[in-house]
């Protein structure tokens, strides 16, 4: 029996008879809807608003079926209906959302599902036309890994494949977050932190790799970068309006700790930090290097358009699914919820680091979360940095040395390196633009 003609007699099951005949729905599409109707109020908003609009009810016509599987608190379903409910929930909605919308085929293979947050009836039968006709489209999946939100968006004309895909993203970072992470215990860089000024330690690869290219950064930024450093605990930025500036009672013994000249790397991925209580973080370069590999991940699988956005720092590349340029938008420093202006990504990655949320105001100057690693005080001179490159990693670890550098310096810095631009606004909100830096309306 195809899942259409299952799904017919379940409408008959639950008096939900609106079918003409099983021949009608033998090779349609399932429109699967995953509710909670007296419990979920954007479940009852997208019934009331969306699915049973007369519009998309015409609309589905010789199109797909449209399946309800509900899960009321309050209204009895027979003991089959729940059973059947409850199977269909766990194939294809295991882990319980609501409200929930999937695509599957006759067969009953998903196809994709659409993302209802914000759903308007115009947008449903614009993203259900798209999927049947195979037209490209946008599929997005969210998760939190290395302490940030993580978005991974694929232009495709294939959903299955694009979810799919998706799946790989997240499983990527998660793997990569295992071996970089300071937090974990268990990861390489906590095994290389703890063994500090005792013995080296093996890395893997990728652990391996970065600190490797961290160095080289730290040595291009004149340790405006350096990766030893972690930070330190004399600050709580807060937006306080202060009265005396913190205490650094023992601000220059830890600064003793910080220098990227005493890690030494050694052949088959071993590291060792010379002296007792040196650490290494990624912090600055960590998201950015798994974005670069979820790209290269998906451009192996022949993704040709896509983005990965790590809480503001994102690479891109390829076009929307009409033709036209991934654009970030550079928020306003006194207004993160405004957009400053606009520039056009296209095979590029950008990474922005700012005083917008972290900063404690001392004296009428405010003072950003981010320090200088050679003096351990916080920067006061900056609001902003953005830097383009061809490098989520380089983009994220640019991005905050240029925070770090006087502003003539880091412009100097970035016109020696090939197709890299940046933005810097300083404290008094004046805009410093490399030399080639192109902008959008």
């Amino acid at each position: 029996m195809s899942v259409s003609v299952f799904f017919l007699h379940f409408y008959f099951a639950t008096g939900q008879s609106q079918l003409a005949n099983t021949s009608d729905l033998e090779n349609l599409p399932v429109l699967m809807i995953f509710s909670g109707s007296d419990w979920c109020l954007p479940c009852i908003r997208l019934e009331r608003e969306v699915f049973s609009n007369s519009k998309f009810l015409e609309f589905s016509q010789n199109r797909f079926s449209i399946m309800k599987i509900d899960f009321p608190q309050k209204t009895k379903l027979h003991d089959t209906i729940i059973e059947r409910n409850e199977s269909l929930a766990e194939k294809y909605n295991s882990r319980g959302y609501f409200p929930y919308v999937v695509l599957v085929d006759s067969e009953g293979n998903k196809i994709a599902h659409l993302e209802t947050e914000g759903l308007t009836l115009e947008n449903a039968i614009q993203d259900l036309s798209n999927l049947l006709t195979g037209q490209s489209q946008i599929f997005r999946k969210q998760t939190l890994q290395m302490g940030s939100a993580f978005e991974f968006v694929i232009v495709s004309n294939n959903p299955g494949s694009a979810q799919q895909f998706l799946q790989f993203a997240e499983a990527e970072v998660e793997r990569l977050n295992d071996a970089l992470s300071e937090w974990d215990e268990n990861s390489d860089v906590s095994e290389l932190n703890r063994m500090a000024g005792i013995e080296p330690v093996a890395l893997n690869k990728d652990a391996y790799g970065l600190l490797e290219r961290s160095l080289q950064l730290s040595y291009l930024t004149d340790a405006a970068y350096d990766v030893t450093f972690k930070g330190l605990d004399y600050y709580s930025f807060d937006k306080d309006t202060l009265t005396r500036f913190p205490d650094t009672t023992g601000l220059h013994k830890r600064l003793k700790l910080i220098d990227y000249q005493k890690i030494k790397l050694q052949p088959n991925n071993v590291a060792f930090l010379q002296d007792t209580g040196m650490a290494i973080g990624f912090g600055a370069a960590g998201k950015g290097y798994a974005a670069d590999k979820v790209k290269l991940l998906w451009e192996e699988f022949g993704v040709k358009s896509g983005v990965i956005n790590a809480s503001g720092d994102l690479t891109a590349w390829g076009t929307r699914p009409d033709g036209s340029p991934w654009k970030v938008g550079i928020a306003s420093p006194e207004n993160p919820d405004e957009i400053l202006l606009w520039i056009p990504i296209k095979n590029k990655a950008v990474a922005t680091s700012g005083s917008y949320e972290k900063y404690f105001v001392y004296n009428g100057t405010r003072y950003s979360h981010i320090l200088n690693p050679q003096t351990g005080l916080p920067i006061s001179d900056k609001k902003s940095t953005t830097v383009i490159s061809p490098s989520a990693e380089l983009s994220d670890a640019l991005a905050t040395a240029l925070f770090v550098l006087p502003i003539q310096e880091g412009l100097d810095l970035i016109r020696q390196l090939p197709e890299t631009e940046c933005l810097i606004i300083d404290v008094n909100n004046e805009l410093h633009f490399s030399d080639k830096l192109k902008l959008v309306e």
